[in-house]
């Protein structure tokens, strides 16, 4: 007996609803004032038959079964795929489901849940890109503590962003009380025109950043290689990027990056490198200075 009441309760929650009743009752009202003006259009000579026909039982037998039955449909077509709709979300709140919600239908609540869906990939990509760039800066930070000169900072920052953006030729100059620092890596075969037509932009860059630069002092730069990056040719080598190295809240150089067309680095994680790489060479270069 138990199970059956538990059965029937359970069935009841399924089917019943207010959104279905507020639609559901108000059309029954319309069903149930249509037949009342009926009767009494058909027994106008003899209103007193009309009443006696409306007030007997049987006269409401269509009206409340039609309610039933809009309820019902009302229910199993929009009430239940919202409240399982509901009940995904609860679960999704406790982490419990990564599955898409599955709603094959063509109407507004199918092309609802297929918008959601693509809502909750594209909040699940940015979260996992975001978990990554935490988790990057976390092991860059830890790691740049322990870096005692320039050249190995500066490598460590190249291979710390090739984990999260493939580009495919990065460099960085720098100056400070006539010190120069500065190398190219690359990702491909640059060639010996590649890494002048690298070095003319680096030098540019660094002109127009770092007026007093000496850039008369300086020859070629070291290249060296991060992997080698497979696939077909990259083409026409996209304008690069350019970014400040700022010490001391002034410019002493410039890291420069060539991405591969198409690809742009998120600034999220590249423009949080840089600064704490900036903080780390402030370090540098005051000891250094002191020795």
């Amino acid at each position: 007996m138990e199970g059956f009441i538990r059965k029937a309760r359970d069935l009841f929650k399924d089917y019943f609803s207010l959104v279905g009743l507020k639609v559901a009752f108000p059309v029954w009202l319309m069903i149930s004032f249509s037949a009342v003006v009926y009767e009494f259009y058909v027994y106008r000579d003899d209103p007193g038959q009309a009443v006696e026909r409306i007030v007997s039982p049987v006269f409401w037998v269509v009206p409340l079964l039609s309610f039933f039955v809009l309820q019902f449909i009302l229910s199993k077509v929009i009430v239940l795929p919202i409240k399982r709709f509901e009940v995904y979300l609860r679960a999704l709140e406790r982490g419990e489901r990564r599955q898409p919600f599955i709603l094959k239908r063509r109407d507004e609540l199918g092309y609802l849940t297929k918008r959601f869906n693509s809502l909750y990939e594209a909040v699940e990509r940015t979260m996992e890109t975001k978990d990554m760039h935490l988790s990057t800066l976390s092991s860059f930070t830890d790691a740049a503590g322990n870096i005692f000169d320039i050249p190995a900072l500066m490598s460590h920052f190249f291979n710390t962003l090739k984990e999260v953006f493939d580009f495919e030729v990065g460099a960085y100059l720098l100056s400070h009380k006539g010190h120069i620092d500065g190398k190219i890596y690359s990702t491909t075969h640059l060639g010996e025109e590649g890494v002048k037509e690298v070095s003319r932009t680096l030098l540019k860059k660094v002109s127009e950043y770092c007026p007093d630069f000496p850039v008369s002092t300086i020859e070629g730069l070291e290249v060296s290689t991060l992997g080698q990056r497979t696939g077909p040719p990259h083409g026409r080598r996209p304008d690069p990027l350019a970014f400040p190295i700022l010490c001391w809240g002034r410019p002493v150089g410039v890291i420069l990056l060539f991405s591969f067309p198409g690809e742009t680095p998120s600034t999220d994680i590249l423009n949080p490198l840089i600064r704490h790489t900036s903080v780390v060479l402030e370090r540098l270069l005051y000891h250094r200075s002191l020795e």
